[in-house]
């Protein structure tokens, strides 16, 4: 029911206004109307404004343009087809996308096609203007025609333009007066110190997924190998994430003097490449072990890295004692 007495409002108010469809003709038989797909819209909204153009054989029209006001209003070409009318005349129809801002009452027209005449005399026709009662926002930003209805895709529940625009404008200021008032004091940000890793840890969560257990092989030897990869990249200086075996084992031989350590990585290596690329299957008695034998040379290197750093604490502390000491004596003097 109120949709009916909102049809019938709608049809007074195109009558009254001077909405109502009409067509506009020229002493050559040459008409533009103009209809929409629906009188019912709203801001954000979209619909199709047909343009219909008839004319005689005698005469050669140009596409159709819009003439109107169009600060409420984007309108786009999208399609075009042609056919003959009951009169005999050719008639063309113009399809245009157009989308709506007006935030009360929009009015889209004219359009004016030009046109030349058989003796070549240059004219134009002018179509009629609709008129529409714009209710609030669109409802459904997917609806058809298309799926974007930007800026305008949400609805208002009532709220004005005006009002809407304003909290905008009142959101950005804010906005924009924070942003200023940090950079003028330069806030200071501290650099997050990175946690030390757990390199032991690292092998025991391999252990813990019981991948020997299980019988996924192949996964536990990716696994262990790229630990082993990833330790020496942290601990020993060498990219080792990046190179092949051989390239951390030609490195390893020149960088360390401990052969026996450079020998277990060389077994382990090539082990795990025989598994990972040949497709080679260890026997129980290796694979079992694998991830032990990978935490001996881990454990040595560890080893050498907390002697080093008691190493050079003692000398740290001798050093600041002897200062210290050289400091009483000038006093002293």
């Amino acid at each position: 029911m109120k949709q009916y007495i909102r049809n019938i409002y709608i049809i007074l108010f195109l009558i009254i206004s001077g909405g109502a469809i009409y067509e506009a003709a020229t002493p050559e038989n040459v008409s533009i109307n103009i209809t929409p797909s629906t009188y019912s819209v709203a801001i954000g909204d979209s619909l199709t404004i047909f343009c219909t153009i008839s004319y005689p054989d005698s005469v050669v029209p140009e596409e159709p343009y819009f003439s109107g006001d169009n600060s409420s209003v984007d309108i786009s070409p999208q399609w075009h087809t042609s056919g003959t009318s009951e009169n005999g005349n050719t008639q063309e129809i113009y399809g245009f996308l157009t989308y709506i801002f007006a935030p009360d009452t929009l009015q889209v027209g004219p359009f004016n096609v030009d046109f030349t005449t058989e003796n070549g005399t240059k004219s134009m026709a002018r179509s009629n203007v609709l008129t529409f009662i714009v209710e609030g926002f669109v409802d459904n930003p997917e609806a058809a025609p298309m799926a974007s209805r930007n800026p305008f895709g949400i609805k208002s529940g009532g709220i004005p333009l005006w009002m809407i625009i304003f909290f905008i404008l009142m959101i950005a200021i804010v906005a924009g007066i924070l942003i200023y008032r940090k950079r003028k004091k330069g806030i200071e940000f501290e650099p997050e110190v990175p946690k030390p890793i757990d390199e032991i840890g690292e092998f025991e969560r391999i252990r813990a997924m019981k991948l020997y257990e299980t019988g996924h092989i192949k996964e536990l030897y990716i696994q262990t190998s790229s630990a082993i990869r990833s330790f020496i990249h942290r601990n020993m200086a060498l990219d080792a994430l990046y190179e092949t075996s051989e390239e951390i084992i030609s490195h390893l031989s020149r960088k360390t003097r401990d052969q026996k350590f450079t020998q277990q990585i060389r077994e382990l290596f090539e082990e795990s490449d025989m598994v990972k690329f040949a497709k080679f299957i260890p026997p129980p008695e290796q694979s079992s072990t694998f991830i032990d034998r990978a935490l001996l040379p881990v454990k040595k290197v560890l080893a050498d890295i907390e002697r080093e750093k008691a190493r050079h604490a003692m000398e740290q502390e001798s050093n600041t004692g002897k200062r210290k000491q050289l400091v009483s004596s000038k006093e002293v003097d």
